[in-house]
């Protein structure tokens, strides 16, 4: 069964779409597997992109809350040496030996809904506030970056991040030019996920 997580080409990071590259309307989506069990793996997506790939996607995906727990893909990951993609490399869910994160005690709601005609009751997960700390954070190397390079032999821009090794990503481009090692000769830092090689301003 095919997966998003593997067939979309774009960046694998908290704070990008894996579809198109974007930042903005972010959300995080749990994919599962062929029995519709939850997996550990989160695709990020803005919203163009999840509405036109997740409902008509044969497996399912579960929207998380924008303050969900999950290790890799939260904004204090972002620069964590730890972090893969979206996948924390120590998180217990990943055969890791686990992290603690510290976050406001969630609430457990009773909640209520009408479905084809007929009532549903349930309990759902309240969470109160974001994961503010993680005992095994590691800050990666300062001079890691994230945003758009182009290199003496790519005339395009091409979107780079250090952090990461993922299509799109700065390994990628190197690996085009393994022979003469092209070095890179202009940077634009695009946080709103903006194509130079489109946008009129630079």
């Amino acid at each position: 069964m095919p997966a998003l997580s593997t067939d979309l080409t774009g960046p694998r990071h908290p704070e990008r779409c894996q579809s198109c590259g974007g930042a903005q309307e972010l959300r995080r989506w749990l994919e599962h597997d062929e029995q519709d069990r939850p997996t550990p793996v989160v695709v990020v997506l803005c919203r163009a992109c999840a509405d036109r790939l997740i409902e008509p996607h044969p497996r399912l995906y579960r929207g998380l809350h924008v303050w969900e727990p999950h290790p890799g893909s939260l904004p204090l990951c972002v620069d964590c040496r730890h972090r893969d993609g979206t996948r924390c490399q120590l998180a217990r869910l990943n055969g890791g030996a686990g992290v603690s994160l510290r976050f406001p005690r969630p609430d457990m709601i009773h909640v209520q809904r009408s479905v084809n005609g007929r009532r549903q009751c349930g309990h759902q997960v309240a969470y109160r506030g974001p994961v503010s700390a993680c005992d095994k954070r590691e800050a990666d190397d300062p001079q890691a970056w994230c945003g758009w390079i182009r290199t003496a032999h790519t005339p395009r821009w091409v979107l780079a991040c250090t952090h990461c090794t993922q299509d799109k990503c700065l390994a990628e481009l190197l690996d085009h030019h393994p022979a003469d090692g092209s070095p890179i000769v202009d940077r634009a830092v695009c946080p709103r996920g903006t194509d130079p090689n489109v946008s009129t301003k630079r």
